[in-house]
């Protein structure tokens, strides 16, 4: 099969997933969902898809998870190209992410973050987007970067997270602690007590940074709890898609 059909099928299968609800809002649809470099790689390609039925402007940079970054003050270990390109419906881009010369932890993963900034005409002149209101929108992927030393180690994280539930009064907490070198991302986090789900809060970062720990709150009251409580997890792997974990968990009272 030539490139250019393996890129139309991936992005044939992001838009699916767009119209599934993952991107259910933006336009500028990506061939894959995360970035990964290994320690060594030089240079990643991205195919980009306009589905919106009218043209875009894209603008496009790489920063550091700060949200007040642009452009012009972000500091970050990669590079996007082109930084400015305009996209008429339909049409597919190539987008190049090239690593710079910043220094880099060796002894774990990086994060940084790819923007997607589309901005449509100021009046669109195609049905029925004549009388809607077009905003700017920024979707935003993560670029990994893997030292040579543990790449090979990234399918081993899961094993190496816990969770601790924390209850004071009807409010419940659980804290997840991930001992490994590797980012571990979460579409969904539930706690298992007595019988009843109870849905962890969604963040815009459902994220836990390598050799660290981060606490996420549950929603609703939990009206009983006992020391029997479990974790049900769904975990986003490299390629993107989701995979179901569950996990016992130590248990603290306040």
């Amino acid at each position: 099969m030539s490139p250019i059909k393996i890129s139309l099928l991936l992005l044939l299968s992001a838009v699916f997933i767009a119209s599934s609800g993952q991107y259910a809002n933006a336009g500028i649809i990506a061939s894959a969902t995360r970035v990964i470099f290994v320690e060594g790689d030089n240079e990643k390609s991205l195919m980009l898809v306009n589905t919106n039925a009218y043209p875009v402007i894209v603008q496009t940079w790489v920063d550091d998870g700060d949200i007040k970054s642009t452009p012009d003050s972000t500091v970050a270990p990669f590079v996007s190209l082109p930084g400015v390109f305009k996209m008429h419906s339909g049409a597919m881009k190539g987008l190049r992410i090239v690593r710079n010369n910043l220094s880099l932890p060796d002894d774990r993963e990086s994060v940084a973050w790819l923007n997607l900034y589309e901005i449509p005409p100021g009046k669109p002149t195609i049905p029925p987007y004549q009388t809607q209101v077009t905003l700017a929108m920024n979707t935003q992927m993560k670029i990994f970067y893997r030292p040579h030393s543990i790449a090979k180690k990234a399918g081993l994280a899961v094993n190496q997270l816990s969770f601790t539930v924390r209850k004071n009064g009807r409010s419940v907490s659980l804290t997840g602690k991930n001992d490994s070198l590797f980012h571990i991302s979460f579409a969904k986090i539930s706690l298992l007590a007595n019988g009843k789900k109870y849905e962890v809060k969604q963040e815009s970062n459902m994220m836990i940074a390598p050799l660290s720990q981060k606490t996420f709150e549950v929603e609703g009251a939990v009206e009983s709890f006992n020391d029997n409580a479990t974790v049900e997890t769904s975990i986003i792997d490299d390629e993107g898609h989701q995979f179901s974990r569950t996990f016992s968990t130590e248990s603290q009272r306040e």
